[in-house]
């Protein structure tokens, strides 16, 4: 065991190798009034699986350790890739604790599962293959998502294609039939969502060129399932046409109405 001494004018550090039992790291601790009853320095002790390179199978965190319970990798077989993806539980020495886990595909823990309780916990980072993914909350995905897929604004000019859907629009049937009017679905359209959404990923007897869909409010605000399921179906329909070179589908909404849009996709 050969310790190894670093020293900067306000951190200190502690490594230490030992060939069986794993690694060993003191970790630097900066005073602050804030965290006057955390401890000076955290000892953290990771005993890896003699056999199997980089598999750890315990942590101890001063002093309190943590067993590492591994099944099958993600080749399924045990250990042929390090552990990655095979880890099942923890268990906690104090209290016998045991904590089960989700992994994803790379290996890293998206999930947890309490004992007793079956509670499911997400967790809220994300990782890619070998770096944690800057955390987003779902209220930043959806606004990326409206502002990708709709266009908020009081004015559009005139254009060719241009479908109008009215203010106070509250029945399915009404929403349809205006859609199906003015994008001149043919004649088998069913007035359902799945006629709608097929017809409208199609639009195969339309001339090539640009069609936009300006609603003058949100339809379908007082039934909420109704309305999400629309909405889902025209973001689908603009990011099929986006890349096409036959059709460009232009979905647009009032300024004033972009919270509900929001609120409604949330849900």
């Amino acid at each position: 065991m050969t310790p190894l001494r670093l020293s900067s004018r306000l951190l200190r550090w502690l490594f230490v190798w030992t060939f069986l039992a794993g690694f060993t790291v003191l970790v630097p601790f900066v005073p602050s009034p804030a965290a006057a009853s955390i401890p000076r320095q955290i000892l953290i002790e990771s005993s890896y699986d003699p056999e199997v390179e980089f598999l750890e199978v315990a942590t101890r965190i001063n002093g309190a350790r943590t067993w590492r319970i591994h099944g099958p990798d993600l080749s399924g077989s045990f250990g042929a890739l390090q552990g990655i993806g095979g880890l099942e539980p923890t268990i906690r020495e104090s209290g016998n604790q045991v904590t089960a886990l989700i992994n994803d595909v790379y290996g890293h823990a998206a999930a947890t599962i309490e004992q007793g309780s079956g509670a499911l916990t997400w967790n809220a980072v994300r990782s890619s293959d070998r770096r944690p993914l800057r955390v987003i909350c779902a209220a930043q995905l959806i606004a990326c998502m409206i502002e990708r897929y709709f266009n908020f604004c009081d004015m559009l000019p005139k254009t060719d294609g241009l479908v109008a859907v009215p203010l106070g629009i509250q029945s399915k049937k009404a929403l349809l039939e205006i859609l199906g009017c003015g994008l001149r679905f043919p004649d088998y359209f069913g007035s359902n969502w799945d006629a709608f959404e097929e017809c409208l990923r199609d639009l195969s007897w339309l001339p090539n060129g640009n069609l936009t869909i300006r609603h003058h409010d949100v339809p379908l605000i007082g039934d909420p399932s109704g309305a999400k399921t629309y909405l889902l179906i025209l973001r689908d329909a603009v990011k099929k046409w986006q890349t096409s070179t036959e059709h460009h589908l232009i979905v647009s909404f009032p300024l004033g109405d972009k919270s509900a849009v929001e609120r409604l996709l949330e849900t």
